[in-house]
Order: structure tokens, then C-alpha cells, then sequence
């Protein structure tokens, strides 16, 4: 595997990438329910703009996407352990974004070793299961904040309920990508 090179590293994107990873952190050991989800939603929104950033300025590269796809994989696991750890998101939940984050890890992975000279870039079903799993995520953050101000509210149960089907939806979609990425770390061609 060829090493990046400075140009590589030092990026606006990476930048990007990294201080929206730094507010998901923070966000998944938040004790308040509702500045967790504020600084969790912030970091994850950086993630939409540090491509758009990357491609504007001619800053794009294979290992920038490593970065933010390895960001994302990251954030996601922080996000889910801090609302594990605070008992925002139901376990079961929890543990169907961990395994399909961790499947599609290990593929893309299998992939970057059969494949060195090949990009292992996400696709874009990929990008969308991801986005739809996190607004389940804050779905479920949501519940967790209207519930601390207002117990057995009914918006807090449809946020719930929401957050359901969303993580359905994201892990659904995830899990097709990752059918994709062990299809194309297999290929021999």
C-alpha cells in the first residue's frame, strides 16, 4: 500500500472530516441528552460538506475518502456507544448498526488487501444507508431529549418509533452496499 503524501494528509476536507469527527465524540460522552444530540448532528453535517469541499477545491484523493469513509465507520461506532452507554437507543438497534458497520469494515478491508491499486471508495448506496442510520440514530437521540423534558411525551414515542424505521431502512441499505464491497474485494479481475 502506497503511503500518502503530505499534500494528501493536509487537506481543508481532512480537516473537515476530522473536526466532525472531534464533535461526535464529544457529542457521544455528552451526559445531556440535548447538547449530545447538537454536537453529534454538527459533527455528522461537517460529513456532508467535506466532499463537496474536496471536489470544489481540487483537494479530492483515494486516501481523503479513506479518511472520511474511516471517519465515518468511527463516528458511527462512538455515536452508537454513547447513546448505548446512555441509554438512548434501544441495544438491539445498537447492535444491527454495529455488525453491518462492521461487515461492511471488514469487506472494504479484504478489499484495500486483494486489491492495493484499486480505490475501495464507498458507493452510493452505501452513503445513503449510512445517512439514513444516522437520522435513526438522532431519532432516537431526539426521543431521549424530548423524554428528559417532557417523560411519556408522545412526540418522544413517535421519535422512537421513527427511529425504528429509519435504522430498518439504513441497515437494509448498508448491508447491500456491503454485498457490493465483498463482491468487489473477491473479484479476482
Amino acid at each position: 500500500m502506497k503511503l500518502p503524501s503530505k499534500q494528501e494528509v493536509l487537506t481543508t476536507p481532512n480537516l473537515i472530516s476530522s473536526g466532525g469527527f472531534g464533535l461526535v465524540v464529544a457529542g457521544s460522552i455528552e451526559s445531556d441528552p440535548a447538547k449530545s444530540l447538537y454536537l453529534t448532528a454538527t459533527g455528522r453535517a461537517l460529513d456532508l460538506v467535506d466532499g463537496p469541499v474536496a471536489r470544489l477545491t481540487g483537494q479530492g484523493s483515494d486516501f481523503g475518502a479513506k479518511v472520511d469513509a474511516g471517519f465515518d465507520k468511527f463516528g458511527m461506532a462512538a455515536i452508537v456507544a454513547g447513546a448505548l452507554t446512555h441509554k438512548r437507543i434501544p441495544p438491539v438497534a445498537a447492535g444491527a448498526i454495529i455488525a453491518h458497520n462492521a461487515f461492511n469494515a471488514a469487506a472494504s478491508i479484504a478489499h484495500e488487501i486483494r486489491h492495493p491499486d484499486e480505490p475501495a471508495r464507498p458507493s452510493k448506496i452505501g452513503k445513503v444507508g449510512l445517512f439514513v442510520e444516522n437520522l435513526g440514530v438522532f431519532a432516537y437521540m431526539g426521543a431521549a431529549a424530548v423524554e428528559s423534558k417532557r417523560p411519556n411525551s408522545e412526540l418522544a414515542r413517535g421519535l422512537t418509533m421513527g427511529g425504528h424505521a429509519l435504522t430498518v431502512c439504513g441497515v437494509g441499505l448498508g448491508l447491500i452496499a456491503g454485498i457490493g464491497y465483498l463482491k468487489r474485494a473477491t473479484n479476482d479481475a
